[in-house]
């Protein structure tokens, strides 16, 4: 029997957050946690491999809202500045920690580790993280894929077709790809995932909420917190999750983090192996497992993930049973795929919609779905407008597809930021209603446009078209 195809995808999104008129906020820090602590470790796992030529191969989807912010010289230069705090708060941790044995190593670590950060994305990369991800996949480690526009919740857009060609269509045009259905494997899912079984949770890892942006006393951490002061993650964090079940936590040490990695690495590809051996044998043919996972579950949530992948990749390469391949490949390898209709289904709990439908966000779905609606019937009379009001009609567009986001829905569920979720999907519904009635009227505020259009850049070459 021909070997058997595990499919390793990492899901990276962020909702698209831009704002200009705020030297420092809270949320454009989602993309620059991110970037510090998941894309740049994972770049630099996979760049090590291509070195190296290893063999195994990847699947990343990034998003269109994510690749907008990656190629965004405003949020480029926030981010630069960023790092070079960073290096600067973890200067001054080896300083403070000088004679304590236990912490000034891990204050090291981080010094280097924000030094290294630094030099990769301005001095290697000169702050284009894109071309750093096109050059891996032009080197065989990466397969790159995308998901919709917003990141839209699909299921829930009453309009079916038109608005899924709104979204679907608008990222196809940004990759030049088309659209491909898998399901994940439940078993690869779970050992990785799960707040019980899966890996991230063992001891010897680094704690995620024990943070010195909240454990140092406030006038130490102010100046390097956001606009206003509000105490958040800032990236040191000293301890290992010991023992969840009581408050104390012991020291983190890299060097056993590391040695357990490569263990739960070794277990994952046993386990996946002798499950691909089994199916296949059922099948006769061999086995797809994808296991796919948010990328920053990698290095943000699971400091040791990007380690652990790169592990999990090398102990594929010398498994006789499994092959680490993209689905894509796989796809073309295997002699027989079932084919059929899409069913509602979500990653989220359940499988299906609770997440992004309950009590706390269902008031949204009425306005996006109405919006949807005038989107439509605005795009279906667009060869009889003029210049102007063809901007307006673009801008409508990119209005609708951030409002229609996933992300405020799910925040609204998770009770985080709540405010600000409502905020963000009320403020461009405001700003569709405000297009939508300039074009149809035909007196487009010109100088409001051109605001919007600075405020929300993304999708410079959207087709309106899309949305009839």
């Amino acid at each position: 029997m021909p070997k058997s195809f595990l499919c390793v995808l990492l899901h990276a999104h962020l909702p698209y957050v831009r704002h200009p008129e705020i030297e420092d906020s809270l949320e454009e820090r989602w993309l620059f946690e991110a970037l510090t602590e998941t894309y740049l470790p994972l770049l630099r796992m996979l760049e090590e491999r291509a070195r190296r030529n290893a063999p195994g191969r990847i699947t990343i989807s990034l998003s269109p809202t994510l690749l907008a912010m990656f190629e965004d010289p405003l949020l480029r230069r926030r981010y630069s500045f960023r790092l070079g705090r960073l290096v600067e708060l973890a200067e001054r941790e080896v300083a403070r920690t000088r004679h304590d044995a236990r912490f000034q190593p891990l204050a090291i670590h981080y010094r280097e580790r924000f030094r290294e950060s630094l030099a990769q994305f301005e001095d290697r990369y000169r702050r284009d993280v894109v071309s750093a991800f096109r050059a891996l996949f032009e080197s065989g480690q990466v397969r790159l894929i995308t998901c919709g526009a917003t990141h839209g919740y699909l299921p829930l857009m009453s309009l079916g077709a038109p608005s899924w060609r709104a979204q679907i269509g608008t990222a196809v045009r940004d990759t030049e790809c088309g659209p491909v259905a898998l399901g994940r494997d439940a078993e690869s899912s779970r050992q990785v995932w799960s707040a019980s079984e899966g890996y991230p949770g063992d001891s010897s890892y680094r704690e995620y909420y024990r943070d010195q942006g909240f454990d140092l006393p406030i006038d130490e951490v102010r100046e390097f917190l956001p606009s206003g002061g509000t105490r958040t993650h800032l990236g040191l964090k000293y301890y290992r999750i010991t023992d969840r079940r009581t408050p104390h936590r012991e020291p983190y040490e890299p060097a056993r983090a590391s040695a357990r990695a490569r263990e739960h690495a070794a277990h994952f590809l046993r386990e996946r192996s002798a499950q691909a051996k089994a199916a296949s044998d059922r099948l006769g043919q061999p086995a797809l497992l994808l296991a796919p996972y948010d990328a920053e579950l990698m290095g943000h949530w699971w400091y040791e993930g990007p380690e652990w992948l790169g592990h999990v990749l090398d102990e594929a390469a010398r498994d006789p049973g499994i092959e680490a391949v993209d689905p894509i490949e796989a796809m073309d390898r295997i002699p027989r795929a079932c084919e059929g209709r899409l069913h509602p289904s979500s990653w989220g709990e359940g499988g299906y919609s609770a997440v992004w439908l309950d009590s706390s966000n269902d008031w949204i779905y009425r306005h996006l779905n109405r919006a949807a609606e005038r989107m439509q019937h605005l795009a279906q009379g667009r060869e009889r407008y003029d210049a102007l009001q063809a901007r307006a009609l673009a801008q409508a567009g990119r209005e609708l597809l951030l409002a229609q986001a996933s992300d405020w829905a799910f925040i609204m569920r998770t009770g985080t930021l709540v405010p600000y979720a409502v905020r963000r999907t009320e403020l461009h519904l405001q700003r569709f209603g405000k297009l939508e009635e300039g074009v149809r009227s035909g007196r487009v505020d010109a100088v409001e446009l051109a605001e919007f259009e600075e405020l929300d850049p993304i999708f410079p070459a959207l087709d309106a078209g899309l949305f009839a």
